[in-house]
């Protein structure tokens, strides 16, 4: 005689339960991803800046403590031939010897630290894109490419600045030479300070890189490069010029992605060490300027938002 076991199935009220279980135990985990992706975007770019600050002493130390992306020191070719944005000004730069075309433009920094971390190719064309790439990108900056009036084409957003103002050099102290060239001098509220470490004030109060992006508009509202430095440059967090200039730190169209990270901005001093900073701690006039400047002499300053003071 054969038997028949009767299986007992599932009823819809089991299986709803089940269900129900599993989607709270997703709503439970899905926030922990999302901040452990988060985390995983700010070491990251921590990363990259720590691999550029080795860059950074091994250019120095060769360089007699020139600072790279200074119009006067390493950018001086593209600063001679006027940022280039033409075709045949960009191949007069190709025609250089190799290590005096590391630069792709006067405040480009990243060009002379990738020529120190690995060789470049030979076009300045491609080494625009190429310097917004690998550790000069950071994974948390999430808008895409943009239209370069310089490579004539499409590029990644820049992901990090250096400070305009470790990059100038100033009248009172004459002119002065630099891998052979004698520089020109710009503003006064510094007299007689050149772009070398030396001159800086405090290397461990200083920044030489942060997260931030530059980026202008068109008539038409497309985004473009910010031509004044192509993203390479900006005046740093301290400054409040309101919205007579597009500045990284302070233009909301900016801030957002300039202050990407959890803590705000990761920062890379010049004494090598790399730190987190929130936005109100990224406002203090010390880090984004040479010790002594007199911030009263500043070019185009907001007495309302820019106090005068001498940053120590």
């Amino acid at each position: 005689m054969q038997r028949h076991v009767c299986r007992r199935a599932f009823s819809l009220i089991e299986l709803l339960i089940v269900v129900g279980i599993i989607a709270l135990l997703l709503m439970l985990l899905l926030p922990a991803l999302q901040r452990a992706k988060v985390q995983a975007r700010q070491a990251i770019c921590a990363s990259n800046l720590h691999q550029l600050a080795n860059a950074l002493v091994n250019y120095t130390t060769s360089n007699c403590e020139w600072i790279p992306g200074s119009p006067n020191t390493t950018g001086w070719r593209s600063f001679a031939y006027g940022s280039p944005a033409e075709p045949n000004e960009y191949e007069q730069l190709d025609m250089l010897p190799y290590e005096q075309r590391s630069q792709t433009h006067a405040y480009d920094w990243s060009g002379p630290l990738r020529a120190v971390m690995m060789r470049q190719t030979t076009k300045i064309t491609d080494r625009q894109i190429e310097n917004r790439e690998g550790v000069f990108q950071c994974p948390a900056l999430a808008m895409g490419e943009v239209y370069s009036e310089f490579t004539h084409g499409y590029q990644s957003l820049p992901s990090y600045l250096t400070c305009i103002y470790f990059l100038v050099s100033i009248p009172g102290g004459g002119t002065y030479k630099a891998f052979g060239y004698e520089a020109k001098n710009h503003f006064d509220y510094l007299p007689g300070f050149r772009p070398r470490i030396a001159m800086i004030g405090p290397p461990a109060r200083k920044i030489f890189l942060a997260d931030g992006t530059r980026l202008s508009t068109t008539a038409g509202g497309e985004p473009r490069y910010e031509h004044a430095t192509n993203g390479f440059a900006d005046y740093g967090a301290w400054r409040n010029r309101g919205t007579s200039v597009l500045q990284a730190y302070r233009d909301p169209r900016l801030v957002d992605m300039s202050y990407r990270h959890p803590c705000g901005i990761n920062a890379l001093f010049f004494d090598g060490h790399v730190e987190s900073l929130s936005e109100p701690d990224s406002r203090q006039a010390v880090y984004w300027f040479p010790s002594g400047t007199d911030t009263a002499k500043l070019p185009n300053r907001v007495k309302a938002n820019e106090p005068a003071m001498i940053v120590p």
